[in-house]
């Protein structure tokens, strides 16, 4: 049984902010998983910090704070932040490509730059926009007079830290894992794996991508201009005219695109 999965069936479905709360959890040394800082230390790894920056003592002393609120003017949550002694980090978490919206990161960034908890702060800010892949077209300067950065985060570099852990604690070299922990991190790596993961395909000289998430969604995109945009004319047309292709599509109406992209993603390599 895999607990993601189950919860992500019937009326109720997991969403990014679920998925946000889980990588807390993971991150906070002080949660009751037994990861220890394994994780965090790792994570923090990841991010473009210069060596030294993050001192011993930050470890045990992080507060991660889920959906910080920032006025933009309107309000807007950001997924997770937390400090350490040199850096305020803030991650914006994207599962789905429907939920990124056009200059969120900036607008995130001049919030938490203005927000009462943070507009005197002499620390430097690391924006990290936590993504499925490379997104294009993610637009984000920082203030040029300030020591601020910005990092795009693949979700992939999370799961394969995730995957090293176990690995480590399976070879003897970090300390033994508690069973529910390791059960729990399978199932969410394989959730995130179905959910995340596009399989390309060429129809009719052009480049797609499709995407089968966990809640039965299809998603269908074209490249253009080294750009993804919705297929057109739409996702059931572009399904329907692959699986003629490759001698698979059965003239029912009655099929709907989840059954058909879901055959279409089952086929594809």
């Amino acid at each position: 049984m895999n607990i993601f999965e189950t919860l992500n069936h019937g009326k109720g479905c997991i969403n990014e902010e679920n998925i946000s709360s889980f990588l807390a959890y993971l991150l906070d040394p002080n949660e009751d998983h037994g990861l220890e800082t394994v994780f965090l230390e790792k994570f923090l790894n990841k991010l473009k910090i210069a060596e030294g920056e993050i001192k011993t003592t930050d470890i045990n002393k992080i507060d991660i704070k889920l959906e910080f609120p920032v006025n933009i003017p309107a309000k807007r949550y950001i997924d997770l932040v937390f400090e350490t002694s040199e850096h305020i980090i803030a991650i914006e978490n994207k599962v789905l490509e429907s939920s990124k919206r056009p200059h969120q990161l900036q607008d995130e960034y001049n919030g938490l730059k203005s927000s009462e908890a943070y507009k005197n702060s002499n620390k430097s800010i690391l924006m990290v926009y936590l993504v499925p892949e490379n997104d294009r077209k993610e637009k984000f300067e920082p203030d040029k007079n300030s020591k601020d950065k910005y990092q795009l985060l693949l979700w992939e570099d999370v799961i394969n830290t995730l995957i090293t852990i176990l690995d480590e604690e399976n070879k003897c070299k970090i300390n033994p894992i508690n069973d529910y922990t390791k059960h729990t991190i399978k199932a969410f790596i394989s959730f995130m794996n179905s959910t995340i993961q596009p399989k390309y395909f060429s129809c009719n000289e052009k480049y797609y991508r499709i995407f089968k998430y966990s809640s039965g969604k299809i998603l269908v995109e074209q490249e253009e201009e080294n750009e993804w945009k919705d297929a057109v004319p739409s996702s059931k047309a572009i399904i329907r005219e692959k699986l003629k292709e490759l001698k698979l599509y059965c003239e029912d109406n009655n099929y709907t695109t989840r059954q058909l992209g879901s055959r279409l993603y089952k086929e594809l390599k």
